[in-house]
């Protein structure tokens, strides 16, 4: 169960200590010092002959060691150990003058103990109609075990004992298993008390003795306490007698055979009713001055009959108290009457006062001890009533806990005596745990006579009774200990030359130590763990190492500083905090120079420079060093020496004391050197040493030759040739050479492969390698290699295309168009095919083409002047003409075109396409009126006329004669002939028509010319007799003046996302509007084109938005517009726009001023940070209101609100940069708000501290709105 060494014991602790912090658990050791107090309050429970089991329906307190069972009976001991166990049963008889005999004790997993058992008796007679048991024991319990009280009465009358309300309870403490116990027990029986002569109690089973504090061997009563000190001691005796005499027995301890005082109590064995058996019970708190003293439990019958003990029922228990722990032991040198209610006991005696806990007076309120530390408390009594008197007078002390005047509701105890028969004294222990005491509270007990009866005479005798305390919290030893207060080193452990702490010194390079002063309140210091090194920070183990106060350190390795640091460990395995004893500093070098030095652009270090790497950003650098050391008489300062010589010479007479050097002029590009020399202040010097290698560089270097060498693989084994299509291979591999860097060197490339023919090369180099393999397929598609050049600074080429890879494998398709021939191109056709490739072409060979009509003629040849037309790989056609003339014997209707043969630039030989097909339409339907809409008074305006058939195609042999006409207009209009080769007739100065008859050189169109001398809107008409034109061509408007330009008109100012009014005017040479304006003009700004768009709000033309991605618009004029019209323009971004406004070449006037676009309303805030911080570190928040197109609302002027979902106790705000009004929102808040002011242009920037690990999401609101949450 335990070990008898104490040492041993010690070790075994701090090794379970240090396994369950390797476990990251301290649960098990937790447990010592655990507490539970249960009482009763509803009472009411019958008590009978029948075993009882005490319920417990309130819990007081109880920490994690131990649980209630449901049934509120069973208490469960978690850990298991020992355990301090402390109860008390208040009982009390229904009616009559029965006698009742109530016996208590505790159950251990089903096991009754023989240690903590009680007795109660009661006579109900003269008022002593209750009883009190008080049992108590220290128990050692398995882990998981269940403990009980039960009860029973041994009686044989009628009447009905229950247990009062509000006065029964149950109290125990976890002890430590490293303490020393002493569980001794008589399971025989069988002694006798015969006289009334002290005779010592036998023990004749040690069922746990921890030998380092205890001895006791075989059947006998001395028990030594090797130990001086605190002892914690519990009895019980069970005694029974065969009488029906009144019988009275007492108990008392002795301490090398003289009674210790406040020790002495009482059991009265009544004997009719079977009230035959009781028990005498002692608990309390001893001192022993010296070790080896023997304690022994002395009985005797002080009136009445035989008195003999019952095995198994005996048992004492003993605890070695820590001396550390703070005690109150009190006594009464004075007898105190037996009488009165609620009658103090005073305490004239201090045998033991601890004033770190407690404080009493011997003479003012002597009955109040005064606890001066909060915390939780035991406290135990004894008490010994006698009466010289032999009157026939019942007794009953009832002795109770009080806590600042008020009566605890549990721990009370008392003990019947009849007062007759010579059995004259009457007495009992008791015991509380007085939890959450706090300082300035007292405790004290009080006395209160239960019986009716008087007796003036009967008291509290003189050095009988005792009360015992101890501060609970201080027995168990949770402090670290101090560490040593001094320390002393010397060179060895001869301890010949001494070592001064922390001043550096080159006489001896080893070291010894030797310390002292450090200390423990409580278990004692144990020993220390040291750590030697060159960490001033380094860590002693957390294990002890050594009980000796000195450390041989011996011969450092290295020059340098050394720490020695020690941990102090105590005896309860607790250690103190790292602390460093001595600084040892040797040095026997001479000065050396500085390591290296660093560089920055300039003094104010604002970009620094790195040593011997090339660079490019500044060539007038700033040096300064550091590092420089001297062990004697300290640095003095250098001599420099600046140029492009790497084993230049500084000076040998010191230059300058300062640690810097620059900024120099103008290096231009190379390597530069700074060296120096380190003079001392005894004017050595160290030899030179370059502490910087300065290296400048500004010019790009060279890209490598264009183009690249490329193969099939890096086996080189079949080249390919740039730009030119391939379907071969498509996983080349590239390799270059040529790229050139004057100055540092080139060091290699970053290179882009892919599809854009301007693909980016990254500006950080990727490889040094000249070369670039392929290892993904390309697929039909073109790839460009595209590399930039870096040099060893860091400067990088514009990228540069180094070869353009054309795969293809695919066939080459073909769309098919057909269109008119040409005038004149061949005499033989009538039709020119265009065959679009969807590809480069090999045009050394032809496609072959032909075409099958609906006639009766069958397939025709189609090769008639083919050619193609060619552009670099990309979509190549070929032109070719119809070998015979397509004539209405042809047929009208739909041809299918078959084009075969043609091959891609690749080799791929196209499929037969057969899809295409075409409509031979050759049959007049109408004529078409061509003009600008528009013309001036006496100034003659072109009119193209073209014959054309139903599909529009152009009927090129048409030679018939028409009429043209202006619908009335006759006097003021004229026709002329502008083109043509047929017969033109004007209808005269009366006649406002002409005729024309076609030519077939004129292959189907016209030119004429038509004059009016007055301003008017002609409708032209066209007609054959039998066909007419379509009449889509529009009016022309004849003007007096002509466009000269426009006018924009707008209130120069929006709102982004709202809609605003442009007004566009035609003005014409005159200044005026031009009202019979009908051109079509283009919208445009120089604004995002993303962000605007456009619409008509007024106009009766034909307007179109340029869509999204575009900021144009068109619209055409109708004449019944008057030359203006007014459109929607929108914008959501904030910006400030140009409008223009052009009908070909001519433009607004520019006049208008720009359109500055506002924010919308608030819509939302964002909140920006880097997303992560460190406990009590400020971190950088900011907030900045936008409107619904995230454009920044720099006009905001509202009040926000910030808030976290974080600790609000821990969090704080404050305004980083904002002109607003800024407040925090307190201590326990995590809220803050600030009133943008408007020069925070709608941001402003904070900070937030959190001394709490947590995550948290930062919300901002205000004006209605809250953040965006991104």
């Amino acid at each position: 169960m335990k070990q008898n060494n104490s040492q041993l014991k010690y070790s075994l602790v701090k090794a379970v200590l240090l396994l369950l912090a390797m476990a990251g658990s301290y649960l098990a050791w937790a447990a010592d010092g655990d507490k539970a107090i249960y009482r009763e309050a509803t009472g009411l429970e019958d008590i009978t002959t029948t075993v009882t089991d005490l319920s417990w329906d309130t819990t007081v307190t109880q920490d994690s060691e131990f649980s209630l069972d449901g049934s509120k009976i069973s208490v469960d001991l978690s850990s298991g150990g020992h355990y301090l166990v402390l109860y008390n049963v208040a009982l009390e008889s229904s009616g009559g003058t029965y006698r009742s005999e109530i016996q208590t004790w505790l159950n251990l997993s089903g096991t009754n103990l023989s240690y903590g058992r009680a007795s109660g008796y009661i006579r109900r007679s003269g008022g002593t109609d209750e009883t009190w048991p008080f049992g108590v024991a220290v128990i050692y319990a398995s882990a998981g075990a269940d403990l009980k009280v039960q009860a029973q009465r041994t009686d044989d009358n009628s009447a009905t004992v229950r247990r009062r309300a509000n006065e029964s309870g149950l109290m125990l403490i976890k002890l430590p298993d490293s303490w020393d116990y002493a569980r001794i027990k008589e399971t025989g029986g069988g002694q006798t008390f015969t006289s009334s002569s002290w005779t010592a109690f036998s023990w004749d089973t040690n069922e746990e003795l921890d030998t380092d504090s205890f001895s006791h061997s075989g059947d006998t009563a001395n028990i030594t306490l090797k130990t001086a000190g605190h002892y914690l001691v519990t009895v019980n005796i069970h005694m029974q007698t065969s009488s029906t005499n009144r019988t009275n027995a007492e108990m008392r301890l002795t301490l090398d055979g003289s009674e210790i005082p406040g020790t002495r109590t009482t059991a009265y064995l009544r004997g009719l009713n079977s009230t035959n058996d009781h028990n005498v019970v002692y608990a309390g708190i001893i001192e022993t001055s010296s070790a080896n003293q023997v304690l022994n439990v002395e009985c005797r019958r002080e009136a009445g009959a035989t008195i003999t003990t019952i095995g198994g029922n005996c048992g004492i228990t003993i605890v070695k108290l820590p001396d550390y722990a703070d005690y109150i032991r009190l006594t009464k040198t004075v007898n105190q009457a037996v009488d009165g209610t609620d009658d103090p006991i005073t305490w004239n005696s201090e045998q033991e006062k601890d004033t770190n806990s407690f404080s009493h007076s011997t003479s003012t309120n002597s009955e109040r001890i005064t606890v001066q530390q909060a915390g939780d408390y035991l406290f135990l009594s004894s008490f010994y009533a006698y009466s010289s008197s032999s009157a026939n007078v019942r007794l009953y002390p009832h002795w109770q806990w009080r806590k600042n005047g008020s009566k605890f509701s549990y721990g009370s105890s008392g003990k019947y005596n009849r007062g007759r028969n010579g059995a004259l004294s009457s007495g009992n222990a008791l015991g509380i745990i007085a939890h959450n005491l706090s300082s300035g509270d007292y405790i004290d007990v009080v006395n209160t006579d239960e019986s009716t009866g008087t007796n003036a005479d009967c008291q509290f005798q003189a050095n009988r009774v005792g009360l015992q305390g101890v501060n609970i919290d201080s027995l168990f030893d949770t402090t670290p200990p101090n560490n040593p207060t001094a320390c002393s080193g010397w060179d060895t452990s001869a301890k010949a030359n001494s070592l001064t702490d922390g001043v550096w010194q080159n006489s001896y390079n080893s070291a010894y130590f030797e310390w002292s002063g450090a200390s423990d309140d409580k278990t004692g210091v144990s020993g220390y763990s040291v750590y030697w090194g060159t960490d001033s920070n380094g860590e002693p183990g957390t294990t002890q190492e050594q009980t000796e106060t000195f450390y041989d350190a011996g011969t450092v390795s290295s020059e340098g500083i050394y720490y020695l640091r020690v941990r102090t460990f105590d005896n309860w395995g607790n250690y103190s905090e790292p602390v460093t004893l001595f600084t040892f500093k040797y040095d026997a070098t001479a000065p050396s120079n500085p390591a290296s030095a660093s560089a920055w652009q300039t003094s104010l270090k604002v970009n620094s420079i790195n040593d011997d790497t090339w660079q490019n950003s500044d060539d007038t650098p700033y040096f300064e060093w550091s590092g420089a050391t001297d062990a004697t008489s300290g640095v003095s300062g250098y001599s420099v020496y600046w140029g492009t010589d790497p084993n230049g010479e500084p000076g040998t007479t010191q230059e300058q004391s300062s640690v810097s050097y620059g900024e120099v002029s103008s290096a231009g590009e190379g390597v530069f050197y700074l060296r120096l020399r380190t003079f001392d202040v005894a004017g050595n010097y160290s030899s030179a040493q370059t502490v910087f290698t300065f290296k400048y560089d500004a010019t790009a270097p060279s890209n490598p030759s264009a183009p690249a060498s490329c193969w099939d693989s890096s086996s080189k084994t079949t080249p390919i040739s740039d730009n030119t299509p391939q379907n071969s291979d498509d996983t080349p591999y590239f390799e270059w050479s040529g790229a050139t860097d004057a100055t540092s060197g080139v060091s290699g490339y970053s290179v882009y492969w892919g599809t854009d023919p301007n693909g980016e090369p990254g500006t950080t180099q990727e490889q040094s390698n000249a070369s670039y393999d392929v290892t993904t397929p390309t697929g039909n598609a073109t790839y460009y290699l595209r590399v930039r050049t870096f040099d060893n600074t860091g400067n990088y080429s514009s990228p540069l295309t180094l070869f353009t890879f054309i795969y293809d494998n695919q066939k080459p398709t073909v769309t098919i168009q057909v269109s008119p021939n040409p005038t004149g191109a061949i005499a033989a056709g009538n039709l020119q095919f265009t065959l679009t490739f969807s590809e480069s072409m090999d045009t050394s060979t032809s496609p072959t083409v032909s075409y099958d009509p609906a006639g009766p003629t069958g397939s025709q040849s189609v090769s008639t002047n083919g050619s193609w037309s060619t552009t670099t790989y990309t979509n190549d056609t070929y032109t070719v003409y119809n070998d015979n003339a397509i004539t209405s014997s042809t047929g009208d209707g739909t041809a299918t075109i078959t084009v075969s043969g043609a091959k891609d630039i690749a080799g791929n030989t196209m499929d037969a396409d057969t899809d295409d097909t075409f409509t031979i339409d050759t049959a007049i339907h109408h004529f078409k009126i061509t003009h600008d809409g528009q013309g001036l008074i006496n100034v003659a305006e072109d009119v193209t006329i073209t014959a054309k058939t139903q599909g529009g195609n152009t009927v090129t042999d048409y030679t018939g004669t028409i009429t043209l006409s202006t619908l009335g207009e006759s006097g003021e209009v004229s026709w002329s002939l502008k083109s043509g080769s047929g017969t033109f007739t004007d209808g005269g100065a009366s006649s406002d028509t002409a005729t024309y008859t076609f030519d077939s050189a004129d292959h189907g169109e016209v030119v004429v010319q038509v004059t009016d001398t007055a301003a008017d809107t002609l409708d032209i008409e066209v007609t054959d007799a039998t066909y007419n034109d379509d009449d889509t061509e529009g009016n022309l408007v004849i003007s007096s003046y002509a466009l000269d330009h426009f006018v924009i008109t707008h209130d120069n100012s929006a709102t982004a996302g709202v809609a605003e009014t442009i007004t566009i005017t035609a003005i014409d040479t005159q200044g005026q509007t031009k009202t019979d304006y009908v051109g079509t003009i283009t919208l445009d700004t120089n604004g995002d084109p993303d962000s605007i768009s456009w619409s008509l709000q007024s106009g009766r033309g034909i307007f179109s938005d340029g869509g999204g991605g575009s900021d144009t618009a068109i619209y055409t004029f109708n004449i019944n517009d008057n030359g203006q019209a007014s459109f929607s323009f929108t914008d959501t971004k904030k910006e400030t726009v140009d409008i223009d406004c052009y009908d070909g070449s001519i433009y607004d006037d520019d006049t208008e001023a720009n359109m500055v676009i506002s924010p919308a309303g608030l819509d939302h805030f964002v909140v920006s940070h880097d997303g992560s911080a460190v406990a009590g570190v400020a971190e950088t928040v900011s907030v900045a209101a936008y409107d619904a197109y995230d454009n920044l609302k720099d006009d905001y002027t509202g009040q926000i609100t910030l808030d976290t979902n974080g600790t609000a106790t821990t969090i704080s705000w404050s305004l980083v940069s904002g002109s607003g009004t800024f407040t925090d929102g307190g201590a326990s808040s995590d809220t803050a708000t600030y009133t943008f002011d408007s020069a925070d242009n709608g941001s402003a920037t904070f900070s937030i501290t959190d001394t709490t690990q947590e995550t948290i999401d930062i919300d901002v609101s205000g004006s209605g709105k809250t953040d965006d949450d991104s």
